[in-house]
């Protein structure tokens, strides 16, 4: 979830909404499930919470059999205390501009800009300041010393800002590798439904056990269990049903059915943002090869991603079969078989810039030539089943266009 603490995937006292004769008055048990709970039960002691809470019978079984795990969301390391103290600097030089965050691409950027206003290039580093007879003819109301706390505090800051932003796409990356995009769920839509809730927290639960001891089973991902889908048929049932927010972590064919055409073009945007970025970390790794862990994160995170968005694609009636743009699978590095395959076709990164072109009968004429099947393998899914869905794909593509012309473009090509 966006910026949240650790998390227990379990609900003490939700599940007992699936018993509609009882409700929650109040909001404080799904808090507690997305911002954390702070005395870490056991898992029997959960469990049997989880039982006493109202649970129907038929679902008892597999809860005490179900293995909740605490798992922590990735959150933004602070910078607060370093943009403040270099705004308290910055506030003794005249039109000298004030520091925000709000990512940190923008921060980054701003930093860079605030040293240019300082007459020194971002990169020159603190040997490259000015002497004190520059100083005093530029900014003759900052003395030597003052001049440069301001730019260590700037230059540490920037340095800070590049070591955050690593941490967090690794830690991004290792989320959307088992979670798929619960990390941007905010807490206002967890709230909003807490049958949906309830789904949320058990999936991303079980997938953080799943990526322990099936690490490279994409299927193991994407399938649902018996239990998550009683979850996720109460929370499609609810009158509250926020599919928007399920399509964050799962886009079955049930869930984009009940997708309007506007939340379904802007998780098609989403996901394609996300895809984006991580075509662009994999053609890093790929080109260093120096980092296989960071690959098989990435991978990973990309799979999950690139399975969900073409089921939005195909659940929107886009025709992927003819498409020329066709995004392929990324193998692991623990997956030698898949790497033939992947080494014969275009990479994900040329296909999302129409550098070079890509389609199912490609991939499935290369998997066959490596003696993989291209369907079992989801190298090219068998995706036939949203054919059923009834939607004004003119309206889905004329909303994508609005969001996001790239993403559109490459839909319908």
């Amino acid at each position: 979830m966006k910026d949240s603490t650790p998390v227990l995937c379990s609900t003490v006292r939700v599940i007992d909404t699936f018993d509609d004769s009882v409700t929650c008055d109040d909001d404080d048990a799904l808090r507690r499930l997305f911002a954390g709970l702070s005395d870490r039960r056991n898992t029997e002691d959960v469990t049997r919470l989880l039982v006493e809470s109202g649970v129907p019978a038929h679902l008892r079984a597999p809860l005490y059999a179900e293995s909740f795990s605490f798992f922590d969301f990735p959150t933004l390391p602070e910078l607060s205390s370093l943009i403040d103290a270099a705004n308290r600097h910055l506030r003794t030089i005249p039109g000298a501009p004030s520091l925000t965050f709000e990512s940190y691409a923008q921060l980054s950027q701003d930093v860079a800009d605030t040293l240019r206003f300082l007459d020194m290039e971002p990169d020159a580093g603190f040997s490259s300041r000015f002497s004190r007879t520059d100083l005093g003819q530029r900014f003759p109301e900052l003395s030597p010393p003052h001049y440069r706390r301001i730019l260590r505090c700037l230059i540490q800051l920037g340095q800070k800002i590049q070591q955050a932003q690593r941490t967090w796409e690794t830690e991004r990356c290792a989320l959307m590798g088992f979670a798929g995009l619960a990390y941007r769920v905010s807490e206002e839509d967890f709230l909003a439904c807490d049958k949906t809730a309830l789904f949320v927290a058990l999936f991303v639960n079980r997938r953080k056990q799943i990526a322990h001891y099936q690490y490279y089973s994409l299927t193991a991902r994407l399938e649902l269990s018996t239990l998550e889908q009683e979850f996720l048929a109460h929370a499609l049932a609810s009158d509250d049903s926020r599919p928007d927010v399920l399509a964050h972590v799962h886009c079955g064919l049930d869930v984009v059915a009940q997708l309007s055409d506007v939340q379904l073009a802007q998780m098609i945007a989403v996901y394609y943002a996300e895809l984006s970025f991580l075509a662009s970390r994999l053609e890093s790794l790929h080109t260093n090869d120096s980092n296989r862990a960071a690959w098989n994160v990435t991978a990973n995170a990309w799979n999950v991603l690139w399975f969900h968005f073409l089921r939005l694609l195909a659940g929107a009636g886009f025709d992927l079969e003819s498409s020329h743009r066709f995004l392929g699978m990324v193998p692991p590095c623990g997956i030698p078989t898949e790497w033939p395959v992947f080494a014969h076709i275009p990479k994900p990164w040329e296909v999302l810039r129409d550098e070079k072109p890509c389609s199912p009968a490609i991939t499935r004429s290369v998997c066959t030539d490596n003696g993989v099947d291209p369907t079992q393998s989801l190298w090219v899914p068998n995706l036939s089943e949203f054919a059923a869905v009834s939607r004004d794909h003119e309206s889905v593509v004329s909303l994508l266009s609005g969001i996001n012309p790239a993403c559109a473009t490459l839909c319908t090509q």
